[in-house]
């Protein structure tokens, strides 16, 4: 098995987003999956691809409702 670790700042920059991003998700319980170790915080970079793979959309909410409002006439 080849588990490469990485750590908040290493997934937040593989992600584009801040490490306080990623801090909030874990506080609500969202975002990627983590692993605590040894009191810090690490992600697998398979974790963070299946995230990303997760949360893939083709339209925004509201760009849906519009198609579905242009193809039933509501």
């Amino acid at each position: 098995m080849d588990l490469e670790l990485l750590t908040e700042g290493e997934a937040a920059e593989v992600l584009r987003l801040s490490p306080a991003t990623l801090a909030t998700w874990r506080s609500r319980g969202g975002g990627p999956a983590f692993v605590g170790l040894g009191g810090r915080v690490v992600y697998e970079r398979a974790a963070l691809v299946e995230f990303v793979q997760r949360n893939r959309r083709a339209m925004t909410k509201g760009a849906a409702m519009r198609e579905f409002e242009a193809i039933t006439g509501r």
